[in-house]
């Protein structure tokens, strides 16, 4: 079946048409044919004895056939065709056709594993898994060195030819690898180191592809372990900078606790008396994945796991929000008052916020509405006065309820934020602030209670349409 006119992925499946094969210089050609990788597409991710297998999660694995062809195997999800597996795992929506040959399905199976060929995954993806199946290679000075016969590859089915393609995306490279090697007989051995020459490397395995955070960051170890260097400019300080900045950090207790780490680390005395272009060390697992280099495996198996968990998505398209649960968080409550001064407490205004948009929601839509708090004496009930009563006696809604009294457990009631999955519908859900709920911070400090409340409503009916 040909693709549609009209674009439609569920329907990228196309034809088989027959693989090109590849062209060798005639003088290498018997040299290499044992070494070059099956031509002939097999049954969808079916594994045969001798197969290495390497799981990354429940619905991902890297494969390394017994002739030595590489694959990312993926799971679809409901509603995938060959298509989406391009666009979630290829640089290219055409690859839907090169992984279709790879099936004997028409369309992708849920509960099925598909294969994607290594030459078309993404760099990052492709990367990931050379480094998975040989953790034994590493970065030299002039280059990247790949250490012959050892990982997850079969012996005996490596080649120069195989090494160029990859780690240099061309195959024919094989005689600068020869040369570079001092290989003329093309034949490579279990336990050679050889050498990938920086200029011809794929960008991941250069020096250049290691450093993260658009330069901002450089990577080295120490006798404790693997850490980003980062150097302070004027006006910056190691809380803000640092801390907030990189590792994502922002509760006070947390920020405190990870600066003294980082402090430590650094051989700083003294936090507020740190000169200008110190160089500071941060643990490099305290990063968050942004600032993580390129070709970091952490960082790319989990764009790996990120990619198919992004491509669930619950839809619910209702004007009214009939079917749609939402699940309001004022942010503070009980004895967690938040900001005070001068007698008016945080706790009280978002309280009396969240109690507004729930009536509103109620009264003007079908959605079906919950709180992750409330006050045992005041309800639900809305502050009409110039004086917005206090909310002293909120109790969190678990099952039983628990009374928030305890002064040690401040910020049990704090971040009860995100969705909220509950059967068959979908799920919207606001926390409330003083400076309105899911309102950017440039927002008007002047907003009224009731356009903050108006603007609340409106961002669930968009998130639920």
């Amino acid at each position: 079946m040909n693709p549609q006119k009209s674009f439609n992925p569920n329907r990228l499946n196309g034809p088989i048409h027959p693989r090109a094969p590849f062209r060798l210089a005639a003088g290498f050609a018997a040299a290499l044919s044992a070494a070059l990788p099956s031509l002939v597409p097999a049954a969808a991710a079916i594994q045969e004895a001798g197969d290495q297998l390497l799981e990354i999660s429940q619905g991902i694995r890297i494969t390394v056939e017994t002739g030595g062809k590489i694959f990312l195997e993926v799971r679809p999800l409901p509603g995938d065709g060959f298509s989406h597996f391009a666009l979630r795992y290829t640089d290219s929506l055409e690859t839907w056709k090169e992984i279709r040959k790879w099936s004997d399905d028409p369309a992708p199976i849920v509960g099925r594993f598909y294969r994607i060929p290594l030459e078309l995954l993404k760099p990052q993806f492709r990367y990931f898994a050379l480094r998975k199946i040989f953790p034994g290679d590493r970065p030299s000075g002039s280059g990247w060195i790949h250490v012959v016969g050892e990982g997850q590859y079969p012996p005996g089915r490596e080649s120069l030819w195989r090494i160029a393609e990859w780690f240099t995306g061309e195959g024919d490279r094989f005689r600068e690898l020869s040369r570079a090697n001092q290989v003329p007989d093309l034949i490579v051995r279990r336990g050679q180191e050889i050498r990938i020459p920086e200029k011809i490397l794929l960008p991941l395995f250069s020096p250049t592809g290691r450093v993260g955070a658009n330069g901002l960051l450089h990577f080295g170890r120490d006798e404790e372990g693997k850490f980003a260097r980062y150097r302070l400019k004027v006006g910056e300080a190691l809380y803000s900078a640092v801390v907030i900045q990189f590792t994502g950090r922002v509760e006070g207790d947390e920020v405190n606790r990870v600066a003294t780490v980082i402090a430590r680390r650094s051989g700083i005395q003294d936090v507020t008396r740190i000169p200008v272009d110190y160089m500071v060390k941060i643990p490099k697992e305290l990063l968050t994945d942004q600032y993580l280099p390129a070709g970091d495996l952490d960082r790319i198996g989990n764009e790996l796991r990120q990619a198919e968990i992004e491509s669930v998505r619950i839809s619910a398209r209702s004007g009214n929000l009939k079917g749609v649960y939402v699940i309001l968080d004022p942010g503070h409550g009980g004895i967690d008052v938040g900001t005070s001064y001068n007698g008016v407490r945080e706790r009280d205004y978002v309280y009396d916020i969240m109690c507004r948009i729930k009536r509103k929601l109620e009264a003007t839509t079908s959605a079906q509405v919950f709180t992750t708090v409330k006050d045992r004496k005041t309800g639900f009930a809305v502050s009409d006065s110039r004086k917005v009563r206090r909310n002293g006696d909120g109790a969190i809604l678990t099952t039983p309820p628990y009374l928030h009294k305890d002064p040690n457990l401040r910020a049990v009631a704090v971040n009860l934020q995100g969705s909220y999955p509950l059967p068959g519908s979908g799920t919207a859900a606001i926390r409330s602030s003083t400076r309105g709920p899911n309102l950017r911070a440039s927002s008007p400090p002047s907003m009224s209670i009731s356009a903050l409340t108006s603007a609340a409503v409106s961002g669930v009916r968009s998130a639920a349409s």
